[in-house]
Formats: C-alpha cells, sequence, structure tokens
C-alpha cells in the first residue's frame, strides 16, 4: 500500500500538463465549451500570460492531486471498515473500545479507561490506572488471524492520518494558488474561464440561457 500510495501520488504531477489552453474551477469541466457562452474577461500582456499560465498549471495540478489523496483516503477508509466488521464479527471486538493482545498467553484483554475524575481511594487522578479483563482466550490460529487483522488495522491508521496531513496541506495550497489568482487577474474561485492563448485574452464562461416558453 505504500508503494501504490507513492507511486500515484508522483505519476499524478503530470496530470496537470493536459488541457494547457483552458482552466476551470474545482466544479467539473464542461462537456462542450462551444456550447457555453463567453464574455471577454481580461487580455493579458507579455509578462503577465507567462505568470497566469503557471498559477493555472499550479491551480490544476494541485485540483488533480487532491482528488487522488482522496480517492486513496476513502479506500483505505473501506479497508478500514473492513477490517473492523471482521474483528466484530469473528472477536466480538468493537472499534469504539480499547484492547490489548497477549501473544503468548492467546488472549485479548478488555483494557477500561478511568473516567474524567475518578480517583480510587483518595488517590490523585494520574495514579488511576487503567483496568484490564480477559475479553477472549484465543487458539493458535485465532490468535495468528487476530494479529494480522490488528496489524493492518495500526497500518491503515497511520495511511489514513498521513493522507489526511497531505490534503490538508495541498487544500492549503490551493488556496494560496485561488487568492494569487483573484488578486492579481480577477479570477474568482467558483467562476468558470476559458484561456485564448494566442490572444492572451481570459473569457469568462457563462451557462446557455434555458429557453423560453
Amino acid at each position: 500500500m505504500q508503494t501504490k500510495i507513492k507511486i500515484i501520488c508522483l505519476c499524478v504531477f503530470f496530470l496537470g500538463l493536459l488541457d494547457s489552453h483552458a482552466f476551470w474551477p474545482w466544479s467539473s469541466k464542461p462537456a462542450e465549451t462551444s456550447e457555453i457562452g463567453k464574455i471577454a474577461w481580461r487580455e493579458l500582456s507579455i509578462e503577465e500570460d507567462d505568470r497566469f499560465g503557471d498559477l493555472v498549471d499550479s491551480r490544476r495540478q494541485i485540483r488533480d492531486e487532491i482528488t487522488m489523496l482522496e480517492r486513496l483516503l476513502e479506500e483505505m477508509k473501506t479497508e478500514q471498515e473492513n477490517i473492523n466488521l471482521q474483528l466484530k464479527l469473528v472477536f466480538s471486538v468493537d472499534s469504539d473500545k480499547s484492547y490489548r493482545f497477549d501473544q503468548t498467553a492467546n488472549k485479548i484483554y478488555l483494557v477500561t479507561m478511568p473516567s474524567p475524575g475518578t480517583t480510587t481511594m483518595g488517590a490523585p487522578e494520574e495514579a488511576v490506572e487503567s483496568q484490564e479483563s480477559v475479553h477472549q482466550e484465543l487458539t493458535a490460529t485465532q490468535g495468528k488471524y487476530f494479529s494480522q487483522l490488528a496489524e493492518r488495522k495500526m497500518q491503515n491508521q497511520i495511511a489514513i492520518q498521513g493522507l489526511l496531513v497531505l490534503t490538508r496541506k495541498k487544500l492549503n495550497q490551493w488556496g494560496s494558488v485561488c487568492d494569487e489568482l483573484l488578486r492579481d487577474f480577477g479570477i474568482e474561485r467558483d467562476r468558470d474561464y476559458h484561456y485564448d492563448k494566442e490572444k492572451r485574452m481570459v473569457y469568462q464562461l457563462v451557462p446557455p440561457s434555458a429557453p423560453t416558453e
């Protein structure tokens, strides 16, 4: 899974090189640009052309990366749900409770944490330790299967946290690029545009008018 994530995240950098003469915001790309009206929005200077193109390509690249990260995140969450289901069905292990597995004794222990503010015989709160009770005693075969599920769950959780961090980072980058486009070129993130590179003209796309009865 780690290799898969690295390969996909590297490949996605090349997606932003496509369709360099047109760009769209976060919404879906229109099926046929010719069917949509357009209004001349701004003519760029030669100096502005390169920077504008770089910002548009950067925004498209980041968008594609976020889409890929979100797809991977959904796959990892689905796999995590399946693992939790197997743990529940086979070992009666609830995902919202804490457990400890003793591989030597092949026993699953339920770990009960003290409630906030709990004290024991006048002891300070930090001195109260968690309590363990035998949840289930397993055979050697069951113990091996439980260990495999627990290991996969831990690895998935680490991967999910990493994907969440990367997604937040990319969303911040997306916002920064959108802010630059708005500040320097008046491009709003919730509007559709088309760029004619030969004319160096930015057009704002408008949906076709609804037919009148």
